[in-house]
């Protein structure tokens, strides 16, 4: 598990004594781009996953950014990439609702994880053939500043009531 702190990335693995880690998986990523606005209309509901609290990665991503899943590598247990998972995952989100992300599986191994403007979180699962998940969570952040906008105070009296 990675946790991002700002400035550092803990990493934690835990591992059966005695017992050598099993080879994992995980999405690898093409180049982050900008949205267009059919990018960011979710159909509903999206293809559907509990939220976990066993997260694999996190992800930032800005909210007018999407990003390919190019698919998924397998790595040993050191972490290093051993190639390209020989199977092909399906992927689905717990933002069913497509509230944060609008999530596309195509059905042979990539997709594409798209933010739809709101800042927020969502989790992404690659769920493979004999049952294995591994779960990432998106952390939508602000975007690129784009305009300028009036930021106002509260309204008050200035003439008093008769």
């Amino acid at each position: 598990m990675k946790i991002d702190l700002g400035d550092i990335v803990a990493e934690f693995t835990l591992n059966l004594k005695d017992q050598p880690a099993k080879n994992r998986s995980v999405r690898k990523l093409g180049i982050v781009r900008k949205t267009v606005p059919a990018d960011r209309v979710p159909v509903i509901p999206q293809p559907y996953s509990p939220h976990s609290g066993r997260v694999t990665s996190i992800m930032n991503l800005q909210a007018d950014k999407k990003v390919e899943l190019l698919g998924m590598v397998d790595l040993d247990e050191m972490g290093n990439e051993i190639g390209a998972s020989a199977d092909q995952p399906t992927y689905t989100t717990d933002d069913v609702a497509g509230n944060v992300i609008v999530l596309t599986d195509n059905g042979d191994g990539t997709g594409v994880i798209a933010a739809v403007g709101v800042v927020g979180n969502a989790q992404v699962t690659a769920t493979f053939p004999d049952g294995s998940t591994t779960v990432e969570t998106i952390n939508v952040g602000v975007g690129d500043m784009a305009s300028r906008a009036f930021k106002f105070g509260e309204v008050t009296e200035v003439t008093p009531d008769a």
